[in-house]
């Protein structure tokens, strides 16, 4: 749900349709990507300050795990995979609470998305259950949560090849109480109609020949902007976000950016 106050993430290019990024094509990276590390700073009345490190390594293009860091926190985020390449589990590992929760992934034969399975200090809590149209393609996800009157159904109705609407459903039973509509053209969220409850909130979208997320602007307020800057291989180094109605989303990135041919003996 999109609030009034913009929250900043990174790598916010490749929007996929109901998967996880794994790929370094997934974040928009360079290829040969080995590491990535990310540096978040908070911009308040002209004082840079330190909020989370963010370290992505990759090998041959897949991921291998993240490494997030802040003042009183720091995970682990390692990342398994089947024979085929295809994403088994995602394992997070919190250092500072010395617990640990789990994402598995489940398949057809044909190596299609069927089942999600989260566990939360090895208590199951969430399961979701992907269905495709005769054309192969994703159209449904339906998510609940294990021993709660929740659930949520994502359906995505294609318009032609290059456009997609993604619409998510959230209930407390019978009652629908939150509900997201998302047009996207090129796999990259063109705008968004966000509503829970009674609050509503339209969000438009803008990125650059780059695929990276410059604008965005939520109803009529002051819009937040992306400035990039890149390397040589075409992956972002510099990231400045600044809102000139809300300061506290101003905010600077910087990235390093380490690269491997990945020859092994």
């Amino acid at each position: 749900m999109k609030q009034l106050l913009i929250v900043c993430t990174l790598f916010v290019q490749v929007m996929l349709i109901g998967q996880e990024k794994y790929r370094t094509s997934d974040f928009n990276l360079h290829e040969k990507t080995h590491i990535s590390e990310q540096v978040v700073y908070s911009i308040q009345e002209g004082t840079k300050k330190w909020e989370q490190t963010k370290t992505y390594y990759f090998y041959n293009t897949y991921l291998d795990s993240i490494v997030v860091e802040s003042k009183n926190s720091k995970e682990i985020i390692t990342y398994n995979y089947t024979i085929d390449n295809c994403l088994k589990a995602i394992v997070t590992k919190n250092v500072t609470s010395e617990t640990e929760d789990k994402k598995e992934f489940f398949y057809d034969r044909s190596l299609r998305l069927l089942k999600t399975k989260e566990y939360v200090q090895g208590r199951e809590f969430k399961e979701a259950v992907y269905s495709y149209d005769t054309n192969n393609k994703l159209f449904e996800i339906v998510t609940k949560e294990k021993g709660f009157n929740t659930f949520e159904i994502v359906t995505f109705n294609y318009s032609d090849a290059n456009h997609y609407t993604k619409t998510s459903k959230s209930f407390e039973g019978k009652k629908m109480v939150e509900i997201q509509v998302e047009n996207y053209k090129d796999d990259l969220i063109e705008k968004g109609v966000y509503q829970i409850f009674d609050l509503k909130n339209k969000v438009l979208y803008k990125h650059d020949k780059m695929r990276n997320l410059i604008f965005e602007q939520i109803d009529e307020e002051e819009p937040t902007v992306y400035k990039y800057e890149y390397d040589v291989q075409g992956n972002p180094i510099k990231i400045t976000i600044s809102n000139a109605g809300n300061p506290y989303v101003n905010s600077e990135i910087v990235i390093k950016n380490t690269y491997s041919d990945f020859k092994t003996n």
